[in-house]
């Protein structure tokens, strides 16, 4: 509710400041993430949606996101790439020895994972960001495990397309890596006129917001949104 106030105050504040740029600027409030639930921002592009084709509304030229940034203009946002990955191996009684631990295949790859560095750096964002957060194997104490499933989460730069991470990923590890959600980086290389005037409207802060480091911000409203 804090959000939905302190967004429709900002909105009435920057018309009344500058009723130019803000003519014609609706007021969206969405629920659930950008695209992951059907009732969110993603319904506004569907066929459906206001935005669709033949609709009421045109496809916007800019929009701001509510997100929490320290009152800094983000230009750039990270993109997200989760992945399931599974381990196989061929399961045994531990009291006899034999079989292929799945579980040791999923840990060689986690360390491989681990030491893993993408060769494009962005110069905003800096390198692509990769953790193993979630692993699971076994089924009782005395039995090899056959199959071992671990979850990997990218958050990857406007260097790098989703496919090309896990392409690259996938080569490396022998674990079969499959794709539970995605998203590409964004990343505004020119500058908007909307920036220009949140820059004159708002003050300068120095540091950027580490309640979201996904965003990054351009540091003392500098329109090159280098601030990382």
């Amino acid at each position: 509710l804090q959000s939905v106030c302190k967004s429709r105050l900002s909105a009435r504040n920057l018309s009344h400041r500058s009723s130019a740029t803000c003519e014609g600027s609706p007021l969206l409030r969405t629920a659930e993430e950008e695209t992951s639930g059907p009732g969110g921002a993603a319904w506004l592009y569907s066929p459906e949606g206001p935005f669709a084709e033949g609709k009421d509304f045109a496809m916007p030229d800019w929009v701001i996101v509510g997100e929490p940034t320290g009152m800094q203009a983000a230009t750039s946002e990270r993109g997200l790439l989760v992945l399931d990955a599974l381990a196989e191996g061929i399961s045994a009684h531990a009291a006899r020895g034999g079989g292929e631990n799945a579980l040791y295949k999923a840990l060689e790859d986690i360390s491989i994972l681990r030491s893993h560095e993408f060769g494009r750096i962005s110069p905003k964002m800096g390198k692509v960001h990769l953790n193993v957060t979630q692993i699971q194997a076994g089924t009782a104490h005395n039995v090899i495990p056959d199959r071992c499933s671990f979850v990997v989460d990218i958050r990857p730069t406007e260097q790098y397309r989703c496919e090309e991470i896990l392409d690259e990923l996938q080569s490396v590890c022998k674990s079969r890596a499959a794709v539970r959600l995605q998203k590409q980086a964004l990343c505004k290389e020119s500058v908007p006129p909307l920036l220009r005037h949140m820059r004159r409207l708002s003050p300068s802060q120095d540091g950027g917001s580490p309640r979201h480091p996904n965003f990054h911000l351009s540091h003392h409203f500098e329109l090159d949104g280098s601030f990382r």
